[in-house]
């Protein structure tokens, strides 16, 4: 699930009162021997609802702005307060002519030198008070926030992948193929394997929500990409426009949005990291749950994980299937600890499962992830699969019953 940690002025209809704010003076000396001193102004805004709002003593939150500058600390004091004139009239100056709501979204503002400074600016406002709910804007994309880190995971993780396809490819070729290939002639082993990897996305008796699921979420993407959004990645107003996961919103009756967020992405990467979970799991679980099941279980751990992420982020813009997707994981991992399957295919895939969900656990505290929502799912599918397994143990005794087997299958037909 991706989190957009913004408001967005237009859509949310908010306004930021210039005129009633508090500033706060700060110094401090950096560096080397203390060789600069550092001017700060921490200005704090009041926001409302709406313009008539402002009538009032109590604000939702505050926008928050910090503007610095770094002098020479050797300078003599007279100099330093010289400088720092001149600093605060050109603050002053670039204050009056901004536009403090053209920002791409808002964060929220954590715990840090900054945060300080702006809650002195807000007892420094005596006309204001209320909240102490902190936003600064961000005035770049939000796909910027973190550079081209996202592209490089993609990257690694698709030059991993193809370096294990070729480890599995190399036994495979000998002689008799090279031959065929520099002859020309079709190579019949290569079109079945293609042919077994088309069919993983091909609905069919017994696995066909997995793929449903599949073009469903990339069909929303590409709707967006032709409705000209973005490509790489999509504002977060447009999200909202399209049904993006917003606390204030969704409680205030919009509770269609716990759904639909789950079927929207913050650009390519994400949707396509997101598929490829998705395809791997559904693989693994769907034949086994029945489709009826599957689907029940994908989509009510996608509401969780939505319910999650407004109840843990009081204005952030939250989307992606990663929710439903860590759900159907937890579900996974319940089965496994609960011994569904036989011993092997429990050795096989409990440790590559745990590590998986731990990582992207772990990735999700590192910003701009919605790790409520993923832990929502997570703990709701693992307890459905606590609920599930003694029907799937009796459903797949009976089936070894039937086929007079020696071990409880787990069959997966392509």
């Amino acid at each position: 699930m991706f989190k957009f940690a913004n408001i967005i002025q237009r859509y949310l209809q908010i306004h930021i009162d210039k005129r009633a704010i508090g500033v706060h003076p700060a110094f401090d000396v950096s560096g080397k021997h203390n060789q600069y001193f550092a001017m700060h102004l921490y200005v704090a805004m009041p926001i409302f609802e709406s313009a008539a709002d402002t009538v009032k003593t109590t604000c939702k939150a505050w926008l928050g702005e910090e503007y610095s500058e770094q002098i020479s600390n050797r300078l003599e004091p007279s100099e330093k307060e010289d400088a720092y004139k001149e600093f605060a009239k050109k603050t002053q100056a670039t204050f009056d002519t901004a536009n403090v709501s053209r920002f791409m979204y808002l964060t929220r503002i954590g715990n840090s030198d900054k945060k300080e400074g702006l809650l002195e600016a807000i007892k420094k406002n005596k006309g204001k008070q209320g909240s102490e709910i902190i936003l600064t804007p961000v005035y770049k994309p939000f796909a910027e926030r973190n550079g081209s880190k996202l592209f490089w995971i993609f990257l690694s993780s698709v030059i991993g992948l193809s370096i294990w396809l070729i480890m599995l490819l190399i036994p495979k070729i000998d002689s008799e193929q090279l031959t065929r290939l520099e002859e020309g002639k079709p190579d019949e082993a290569a079109r079945a394997e293609m042919k077994d990897v088309l069919t993983l996305l091909t609905p069919r008796e017994g696995y066909y929500i997995t793929p449903i699921l599949i073009y469903s979420n990339v069909g929303i993407y590409l709707m967006m990409v032709i409705a000209g959004l973005g490509f790489i990645s999509f504002r977060g107003d447009a999200l909202l426009a399209w049904g993006a996961n917003y606390g204030p919103w969704t409680k205030n009756g919009e509770w269609w949005r716990l759904l639909t967020s789950t079927f929207l992405h913050g650009g390519l990467i994400h949707v396509l990291a997101n598929m490829y979970g998705l395809l791997f799991i559904g693989i693994l679980l769907e034949p086994v749950l029945g489709h009826a099941r599957f689907l029940v279980a994908y989509l009510v751990t996608g509401l969780v994980g939505s319910i999650a992420s407004i109840w843990w982020y009081e204005a952030t813009v939250s989307v992606g299937a990663s929710g439903a997707i860590f759900g159907v994981y937890g579900l996974f991992l319940g089965l496994l600890l609960a011994k569904v399957f036989s011993a092997e295919f429990g050795k096989a895939f409990l440790a590559s499962t745990v590590v998986f969900i731990g990582f992207n656990l772990i990735m999700g505290f590192t910003g701009g992830i919605d790790n409520a929502a993923h832990i929502g799912g997570l703990l709701s599918g693992f307890i459905i699969g606590l609920i599930l397994a003694p029907g799937l143990k009796r459903q797949l005794a009976t089936e070894f019953r039937r086929r007079k087997l020696n071990t409880i299958p787990f069959i997966i037909k392509v």
